[in-house]
């Protein structure tokens, strides 16, 4: 509650102010609530990224772009500042929640700065930006007829690709300066607000979406003494995930009422390849019973049951340890053994939709190539598109002496050795014992044999990439 000299000076503030500005100030005060502003409470833990883009042509989109920005910071946001023209429309997803800021030109028209992405935008697919949450920030004059013409544009194409409007397009006029405190309160709340939500619901197991299966097919031939599942899960909730993250599947409650603990599968698509679906790659796990019979994994044998139309609940467990280099450029080697080949599935998706320039090298092993060389066609199709650099097989059962991806690594010698000297990514996904064990003493051998260095040297060179975030693995 106010004391009464703080209801008496808020009294005689509004009393000065025209109606437009008692409405404003009641947004502003309301904005500041929300964020959390007043008290200088930070948007919260929860909140993590907001990419704010501005297009100008006389500096004034810029300015408060940058004004923008400076609130974000200190209401706890991890912000980034960039202009239109360096912005890249397929990672915008990546990016947490968007803010555009832009200028309109004449009756209607984009500045020249925002014409490029303009461009990206339009190449894009129906739908390949849902998920992205944004806002979108116009600065005009309203003694032209298309007032605000270039935000409320982009405003429409962003809806048509997809996205999500966190609020309707602010417009500013010639006198913007006087009414940015106001905005900026009111849009950082919305983001406060979306990203505390979307930290919740989807990523977390407490708080499970529903899918529904698309398609489910063994991929193994007939003949293999193993099922690999592709599963495809569609579904509406408004999540995104990146490759390199997991799935974590909720099972039913079992009959005697307990509830399993939820299992994790790496994600084998991305989103800029299937918009609104994630795709699984499962074997079918065994073992042998105390009677002699199979028995089945619980989690791998609910779903290789599963028929299309059927639901699901699952959640993204987010993995910011095994990501794509942000550096198109840079060379991606990566190695999988069995299921261990699903993240890869989603980085080539991704470095394809990306037109990535950098390198792309796969390693995979499996006993055999005729029942199981997992999704054989779509790497052919790759590699002859020239998107896949190389592919090196590890079929461990169809010679006398046993071939494992461990032994591909040994192979590729110095020229491995060059890559990772000059940048490269080397990434491990698969059992954790022996395979990926195996795999470092392989590199190691390799960097003692080709760098003349000792053992400990070796390991030493592993543990800086491992630093540096160019030796990575997810093994289980």
């Amino acid at each position: 509650m106010l004391e009464t000299p703080e209801r008496d000076y808020l009294r005689q503030l509004v009393g000065k102010l025209d109606p437009q500005r008692q409405l404003w100030l009641a947004g502003y005060v309301q904005g500041l609530v929300d964020a959390g502003l007043s008290t200088g409470i930070s948007a919260g833990k929860q909140v993590k990224n907001l990419s704010i883009y501005f297009a100008t042509e006389t500096g004034n989109s810029k300015k408060v772009a940058q004004g923008l920005e400076k609130a974000a910071k200190n209401a706890g946001f991890k912000t980034k500042l960039q202009a239109f023209n360096r912005a890249q429309a397929q990672k915008f997803k990546e990016e947490g929640t968007l803010i555009f800021v832009t200028s309109t030109q004449g009756e209607g028209e984009y500045p020249d700065a925002a014409k490029p992405l303009v461009e990206k935008l339009n190449a894009l697919p129906a739908q390949a930006l849902s998920g992205l949450h944004y806002a979108v920030i116009g600065l005009g004059d309203s003694a032209y007829s298309q007032f605000c013409g270039a935000a409320l544009k982009l405003d429409a194409l962003l809806t048509e690709k997809g996205a999500t409007v966190l609020l309707a397009t602010v417009t500013l006029n010639v006198d913007y300066a006087q009414h940015l405190d106001g905005v900026y309160s009111q849009v950082l709340a919305k983001a406060a607000q979306d990203q505390t939500a979307a930290s919740e619901a989807g990523y977390s197991r407490l708080s499970p979406v529903k899918g529904v299966i698309k398609d489910i097919v063994n991929l193994n031939d007939v003949g293999s003494d193993r099922e690999t599942y592709h599963i495809e899960i569609g579904f509406d909730a408004e999540i995104s995930y990146q490759p390199g993250d997991a799935l974590g599947v909720i099972l039913p409650a079992q009959a005697d009422g307990s509830t399993p603990v939820p299992r994790l599968y790496s994600i084998a698509s991305a989103l800029s390849a299937a918009p609104d679906e994630v795709h699984l790659t499962v074997a079918r796990s065994t073992y042998k019973q105390e009677d002699g019979s199979i028995g089945y994994g619980l989690c791998s044998n609910y779903l290789a049951q599963l028929q299309a139309d059927d639901e699901i609940q699952f959640f993204i467990h987010r993995n910011d340890n095994f990501r794509l280099p942000e550096d198109d450029s840079a060379e991606v080697i990566m190695l999988g053994a069995g299921t261990g080949i699903a993240p890869f599935r989603a980085f080539i998706q991704e470095r394809a939709a990306r037109d990535a320039s950098g390198k792309n090298r796969l390693i995979f092993g499996n006993p055999h190539a005729h029942y199981d060389f997992l999704y054989q066609a779509e790497w052919q199709d790759y590699l002859d598109s020239g998107i896949l650099s190389e592919i090196h097989l590890a079929f461990s059962r169809d010679q006398a002496e046993k071939i494992y991806v461990q032994h591909k690594v040994a192979a590729l010698g110095a020229d491995l050795i060059h890559a990772l000297d000059n940048g490269a990514y080397f990434y491990v996904c698969g059992a954790k014992q022996p395979m990926s064990h195996d795999v470092e003493q392989s590199l190691i051998a390799l960097l003692v044999q080709h760098k003349g260095l000792s053992v400990e040297a070796a390991s030493d060179y592993l543990n800086d990439l491992s630093d540096a975030g160019r030796y990575l693995k997810d093994v289980y």
